[in-house]
């Protein structure tokens, strides 16, 4: 990996690096703080930043949107599935797991069925109750084809062929992304769930990682306890990202955010630039 990114081998090396840089930033920031006009400034000897007001939509912006969502066709959601996989192809990766057998035609209809069943957290026992497909037939294509290797291959494919969408080249690049947690109650028993912090409520929970790209398209997901810190997961799919997705730059909220991150970015010849709560009382 050092070899890839052209980082130093030697750690002095490097960190007599990162300092001369520092310097330069240093002063930088000095002129910065200099300008009246600035955002940032030194009060006390302590940084203070000025708080960003909202930019007020546009009324051009206003009558765009209504136009857009005037011509935007109203779907069923399951028509959205079925006609997507007909684009990507991503229901081919779905196979049986005692061999490479792809599901039957007639078989895919239960796929998509149990996708939609499990994407809205209804269930198969909710949704046989909704459809004329039995529950031991939504059980069969869960257990035998739905597994977290057939999800994360048929997730690739879909992230690569949004990729190649106009209107994702007009988002971003697709080398920034970003993560964050986000945590949901748990019901009955679990033994991966754990009790909400006090702040937070009662009951128990799980967190739910997932990494963003800026084509706002999700590459990656986790679940964690939710007792962890963000940053102790944070690099788990950017180094596992199968995608065509070259990340460069990666950010996250406070909890993603520690020393031994932004540490771990410049050997992977990442640039971590994390938003930082009460960035005035913290060390820099």
């Amino acid at each position: 990996m050092i070899r890839q990114t052209g980082t130093p081998g030697e750690g002095l090396q490097r960190l007599g690096e990162r300092e001369t840089e520092l310097e330069v930033c240093l002063a930088q920031g000095e002129k910065l703080l200099a300008r009246k006009d600035s955002h940032v400034r030194i009060e006390d000897d302590a940084r203070m930043l000025s708080p960003l007001e909202a930019d007020h939509r546009p009324a051009s912006a206003e009558a765009l949107e209504d136009l857009i969502t005037a011509r935007l066709p109203q779907v069923e959601l399951s028509a959205l599935l079925i006609e997507g996989a007909a684009w990507t192809h991503c229901s081919d990766h779905f196979v049986h797991a005692a061999g490479a057998e792809t599901l039957r035609p007639t078989l895919r209809p239960h796929l998509y069925a149990s996708l939609l069943a499990h994407a809205c957290h209804v269930g198969v026992e909710h949704m046989a109750h909704s459809t004329d497909i039995s529950s031991q037939q939504w059980a069969w294509c869960t257990t035998w084809d739905m597994r977290e290797e057939t999800l994360a291959a048929a997730l690739t494919t879909l992230v690569n062929s949004h990729h190649t969408l106009p209107c994702s080249q007009g988002w971003g690049s697709g080398m920034l992304s970003s993560s964050d947690g986000q945590r949901f109650p748990v019901s009955g028993k679990n033994r991966h769930a754990r009790a909400f912090p006090p702040t937070l409520g009662d009951g128990q929970g799980r967190t739910f990682d997932s990494w963003t790209s800026d084509q706002l398209s999700q590459y990656g997901s986790k679940p964690v306890i939710i007792t962890a810190r963000d940053a102790t997961s944070v690099l788990d799919a950017i180094l596992g990202n199968a995608t065509e997705r070259a990340i460069v730059e990666h950010t996250t909220d406070t909890a993603g955010a520690t020393e031994m991150i932004f540490a771990l970015c410049d050997v992977l010849g990442l640039r971590f630039t994390p938003r930082l709560r009460d960035i005035g009382s913290r060390r820099l």
